[in-house]
């Protein structure tokens, strides 16, 4: 009888840390990531390896001019912890939020609301020139309209320089 109070204690804690990003390693970039970029970013290009992202910007402007973006499977009143490392040389600010938004497949003029709405994380970060790792606790908002879903917002467009992110990972409480 223990063993298998033990078995579905550590059933129950596998399921509760199951981790919500569909491809948190860029292995499947095309299908699950979006890089969102404004006129004045048009020639910036990404570079995407086993679980590295890195990118390179000529200059800051607005953070959401420039934007890497992924759809994720979150519930409003629901507690979700985000982790995610940087590493960068350069000045400005990184902007981690989870933002309610048209499916990244739909087009702008089939929905009604086209816009990004915050959804209860919006964090500013000064990445440094050592690997950091940053830990947020958010509980989920309700979406704009039915038409949107929540994605996860990695904003860059205030950071001059070069920045990687790794290790990303977001899990229910």
């Amino acid at each position: 009888m223990k063993k298998f109070i033990l078995l579905i204690t550590i059933f129950c804690f596998c399921l509760s840390a199951q981790e919500l990003f569909k491809d948190p390693q860029f292995k499947h970039k095309e299908k699950y990531w979006i890089l969102k970029k404004k006129p004045e970013f048009s020639k910036v290009k990404p570079r995407f390896s086993r679980n590295l992202f890195t990118i390179q910007t000529p200059h800051s402007s607005e953070s959401f001019y420039l934007s890497l973006i992924t759809e994720v499977d979150v519930k409003p009143g629901e507690t979700y912890e985000l982790n995610i490392s940087t590493l960068a040389q350069g000045e400005g600010e990184l902007r981690f939020s989870l933002v309610s938004r048209p499916p990244l497949d739909l087009k702008a003029k089939k929905i009604k609301l086209n816009r990004f709405v915050p959804m209860g994380l919006t964090k500013n970060v000064s990445p440094q020139k050592t690997w950091q790792n940053h830990s947020y606790t958010f509980t989920a908002k309700e979406l704009a309209s039915k038409e949107h879903r929540p994605h996860i917002s990695i904003q860059f467009g205030a950071f001059h320089g070069k920045f990687q992110i790794k290790d990303l990972h977001l899990t229910k409480l």
